[in-house]
């Protein structure tokens, strides 16, 4: 038996996916969308030059729509009554907000889905109940009766929720969600304080991320982060996105494994997912490929300062915009290992340079060799290195100042600041130091 699922991008029916009775996936375009000069491909891995697309494309794409918690897949799988290893029947009961402008719903469920909107208010008590029924059972979605069904990728529990005006909602059916919150991770103290800093120190040193900030609702703190693939519009005019009045609207993205057409499980270089140069050539053809290709070796860069393990190929993301073009999207999912390391030797990078993985082996002969493969600078991803070396002990100090005067400075994120400071300082030792001069940090014809 074959069923569909249709496919919606901002609201708008672009396309169907079909599961035949040998549990094989096609996506296909609807014609009218696909001549539009307005569209958008779903995925890179599915140009709108075709109609048709097979298994190989849309399946990858479809887990990384997912979250790779397979505690999370089986709870869904108990709760819906489907099978915990088979997107299509998972996102047919949560497709209703992803991740980008997608919206993935049975047919017989589409008239409801365009006709049911709004949300949900939630006191702080209510949120404290759910965030501790979430990190109970990651399988928990809804926090109210009729809530919506979501799904948001990675391995950590969430929710996505609606703000507005201080306030927050549990959106359902077309309503799109704007923040990701996110409770703690059990064994790593202060992850929430370490995920919120390190988001708000990436901006100070050059690289754009979301919005984000921590909130407690009674004894459970979550990290908030502002989606980047959302925008509140009233008319042509962008408004800010917690703001009332406008209509909040869902922007396209997908992350770089499926663009790449790899299974999430697939995520690491080490198991079969991206490294630097596969990224590098992805991001040659982008809208601005010099900037982008250049933003995405400081982030490298930045996550080998802070020692970030977990940048690998699904933490970078492309926005995508009519006619395929695209650009390389703020970082998101930042965090330092350093609070957690047992044995700083065993730490590994989710990408190899110049053939390592391990951060204490990786020299400045490595960068070069492996950014020549990309042909990329071999200077200039050293003065990447160099300037975050100078920068990010001086910022995260001046960020924790600012932590502290909102109220919201941890013993973890002093202990943490301390150790950046630390890090900073023996991999001086190695790297040198030096800040980048004026217009050094642009490259030429940008």
């Amino acid at each position: 038996m074959t069923r569909k699922l249709r496919v919606l991008i901002d609201g708008d029916e672009m396309g169907t996916v079909i599961q035949d009775g040998k549990g094989r996936f096609q996506f296909t375009y609807d014609e009218s969308y696909r001549k539009s000069p307005s569209a958008i491909p779903l995925s890179l891995s599915m140009p709108l030059a075709r109609a048709e697309h097979d298994d190989r494309s849309i399946r990858p794409f479809m887990w990384g729509l997912l979250p790779e918690n397979d505690d999370t897949l089986a709870s869904w799988g108990r709760r819906f009554g489907v099978s915990p290893r088979n997107p299509f029947a998972l996102l047919a009961e949560v497709g209703e907000d992803l991740q980008g402008a997608i919206q993935m719903v049975p047919i017989d469920r589409l008239a409801e889905l365009k006709r049911r909107e709004g949300a949900t208010l939630l006191s702080p008590k209510a949120l404290a109940r759910a965030f501790a029924e979430l990190m109970r059972d990651p399988g928990a979605v809804q926090f109210t009766p009729g809530g919506g069904q979501f799904s948001l990728a990675g391995a950590q529990r969430k929710k996505a929720l609606y703000l507005v005006n201080r306030k927050w909602y549990e959106p359902r059916g077309r309503t799109p969600s704007t923040h990701i919150l996110k409770p703690p991770i059990v064994g790593l103290a202060g992850q929430v304080e370490n995920e919120m800093f390190c988001t708000r120190l990436a901006p100070r040193v050059g690289l754009p991320a979301p919005k984000c900030w921590t909130e407690r609702f009674e004894d459970i703190s979550v990290v908030v982060i502002e989606r980047y693939d959302r925008i509140r519009l009233k008319g042509q005019k962008a408004l800010p996105i917690d703001a009332a009045g406008g209509e909040v609207h869902r922007v396209h993205q997908e992350d770089s494994c499926q663009a790449l057409r790899v299974d999430p499980r697939n995520k690491y270089q080490q198991d079969g997912g991206p490294g630097i140069k596969t990224i590098m050539e992805l991001l040659s053809g982008s809208g601005r490929p010099g900037e982008d290709r250049d933003r995405f070796m400081r982030a490298c860069a930045f996550n080998f300062v802070i020692r970030g393990t977990d940048a690998h190929g699904k933490n970078y993301g492309l926005l995508l915009s009519a006619g395929g073009r695209y650009r390389l999207a703020p970082l998101y999912d930042i965090a330092s290992w350093l609070p957690y390391s047992q044995n700083h030797r065993d730490d590994r990078l989710a990408m190899s340079v110049g053939g390592y993985c391990h951060f204490d082996r990786i020299l400045p002969r490595h960068w070069r060799a492996e950014v020549r493969k990309s042909g990329y600078d071999p200077d200039r991803s050293l003065m990447h290195i160099r300037d975050l070396l100078a920068r990010v002990p001086e910022e995260a100090r001046h960020l924790l100042a600012d932590c502290e005067r909102e109220g919201a400075a941890t013993v973890e994120l002093r202990k943490l600041t301390e150790l950046i400071g630390e890090h900073c300082a023996v991999m001086r030792k190695t790297y040198g130091s030096e800040r980048m001069a004026a217009g050094q940090d642009r490259l030429p014809g940008r």
